[in-house]
């Protein structure tokens, strides 16, 4: 009564044959054992992030002063305002300076076992 039609697979990506298969075995193979990696880099990483940053606190640090001095010295009373901005931007540029040293000493302390073998 009815007849059925014969089912074609379409061949998705082309012909299935060996080298295919091995190249597809190949490629999980290589993404299973890639995949833990990132994770045994991760402190390296971070350290780099902490040399960058106190590399940019230092280097930013000398327009701290003049920053809040301008600042200051148009937001407060005119003569207040501009001793109130010298004195914050003192103490920012000083506390920028010495927290951009402790980050690079943060992210360099790792390395320095390291540093036995350069002497």
């Amino acid at each position: 009564m009815f007849k059925r039609k014969a089912v074609r697979w379409k061949k998705i990506g082309g012909a299935v044959n060996r080298k295919s298969i091995s190249g597809k075995a190949l490629l999980a193979c290589f993404l299973l054992l890639a995949g833990p990696l990132p994770i045994l880099w991760a402190g390296d990483a971070q350290n780099i992030s902490y040399m960058e940053r106190g590399i940019y606190r230092i280097l930013t640090a000398a327009f701290q002063l003049p920053r809040y001095l301008i600042q200051k010295t148009f937001t407060g009373p005119p003569i207040l305002g501009t001793v109130d901005g010298a004195l914050t931007g003192t103490f920012y540029t000083i506390s920028s300076v010495m927290g951009g040293a402790f980050d690079i000493a943060r992210g360099v302390v790792p390395y320095a076992k390291y540093m036995v073998f350069f002497i």
